[in-house]
């Protein structure tokens, strides 16, 4: 039997399969979460600046608390059990609530001419970052997309020392999310 030149790439390619073990499977999308453990990474690292600079202006120490935050209701131990599709959702529903968290503290503090929060813009670029990776993560997966939080803001008309306060709790809460974020993925990465 004579194999034509075209034939013959293909004749190879049966045999290396069948010697490999190799079968045509039909493709399945894997998410990348190398990327969104980097987006986690650098969303922390940029937490922990804007609030080590936010501690430097302001002064300010202690716990601050602001009721719309996200809250965070997993813990190390947790990480075992983890689920896919749960930690999807819940990592981009908190990350669109924080965002709506920084764009308050920027309009805020633009609004009245409060004291220029330091760092507030790159924070605000990396959690769009992302959620906007994130979620091309979800819909390539196939799984429904969470609703998008409409948190209950304090008013555009506090003062500067509310606004100083809800940024140290927003900063700190974001600290501890992204942290949160980043040993998800990791944990999430054998999983799929």
């Amino acid at each position: 039997m004579r194999l034509s030149l075209g034939q013959a790439p293909l004749a190879l390619l049966s045999v290396f399969a069948s010697l490999t073990g190799v079968t045509s499977a039909p493709f399945r999308f894997h998410p990348d979460f190398d990327v969104l453990v980097n987006h986690a990474q650098a969303l922390l690292k940029e937490s922990k600046q804007a609030l080590h600079l936010l501690k430097k202006v302001s002064s300010l120490e202690g716990e601050h608390k602001l009721e719309s935050l996200p809250v965070l209701a997993a813990s190390a131990t947790d990480m075992s059990n983890i689920q896919v599709k749960a930690t999807l959702s819940k990592l981009l529903s908190d990350l669109r609530s924080y965002e709506k968290h920084i764009e308050w503290v920027k309009a805020t503090s633009e609004k009245h001419h409060h004291v220029q929060l330091p760092k507030m813009h790159a924070v605000l670029s990396r959690l769009q970052n992302f959620a906007g990776s994130l979620e091309h993560q979800i819909v390539k997966l196939g799984l429904v997309l969470p609703k998008t939080p409409s948190p209950a803001l304090p008013p555009l008309n506090s003062n500067t020392w509310s606004v100083i306060q809800a940024s140290h709790a927003i900063l700190q809460n974001l600290r501890l999310f992204s942290d949160w974020a980043v040993r998800a993925l990791l944990a999430l990465t054998g999983k799929v």
